[in-house]
């Protein structure tokens, strides 16, 4: 481990450091110090090497070691559930498994899709994917990557898909927050960096009965917009 500020004894950080029409000061222990630094980042590199090699061995080791230790006590979690079913509809008797499903269950309905992983959609598409399968659910909830979402999973599936439907009217919000949240993401031609993911403005139902937002009695604006300073202190997400 190198003192703080040993760089600045490198002949490259000093000629990088000279002021215009200077001359950068030549020793031969600052050419000793740049040749420490070089073996010393070369030696790092090469500890880094060894440590995620380390790593890999560790989960590799792990993830066997733990499988047999629970089939030792007859243990299976969710995942292992899932993971098995996956190989087992990838073997030898994968497609005369899937057809048994299919004459137990004519069709799969999944709601929520887009919290769905890779393993479960391999799974339902290797079973129904030439049956009936419907898929429900929002490409921008995957995003956050809630439950395990993974949103190219969600990406892949509508690519595979034959038919797509959109429900267009929202009729769980109050039309002035359905007309600010149009406003606000219907002026980015990509507001949401993938153009597979479309935004398509929503259409209010008025309701009488659906009462105005209030704070304190008070009529509440159903949109806010923050913004926070970087000086002000916090934390912004880059």
């Amino acid at each position: 481990t190198l003192f703080d500020g040993f760089e600045k004894f490198t002949p490259e950080c000093m000629s990088d450091s000279v002021k215009k029409n200077g001359k950068c000061p030549l020793h031969p222990f600052f050419d000793r110090c740049g040749e420490l630094a070089a073996e010393i980042a070369g030696l790092r590199a090469s500890l880094d090497r060894v440590i995620l090699s380390l790593k890999g061995e560790m989960f590799t080791y792990f993830r066997s070691e733990f499988r047999r230790r629970k089939e030792g006590i007859n243990v299976q979690s969710y995942d292992d559930l899932l993971v098995r079913m996956k190989s087992a509809l990838e073997g030898e008797h994968g497609k005369a498994l899937a057809a048994a499903i299919r004459r137990r269950y004519r069709a799969a309905l999944i709601d929520e899709f887009q919290d769905t992983d890779p393993v479960q959609y391999a799974i339902f598409s290797g079973i129904f994917g030439s049956g009936s399968l419907y898929l429900i659910g929002d490409p921008k909830q995957a995003i956050y990557g809630f439950r395990g979402a993974d949103l190219f999973t969600y990406l892949q599936a509508s690519s595979e898909i034959e038919n797509t439907h959109t429900l267009l009217t929202n009729r769980r919000s109050e039309p002035a927050l359905i007309n600010a949240v149009n406003a606000v993401f219907g002026r980015a031609a990509n507001p949401f960096v993938f153009k597979e993911i479309e935004f398509r403005e929503a259409l209010s139902e008025p309701r009488e009965e659906l009462e105005p937002l209030t704070f304190s009695g008070e009529p509440e604006p159903p949109f806010h917009i923050w913004i926070l300073e970087e000086d002000q202190g916090g934390s912004i997400a880059k």
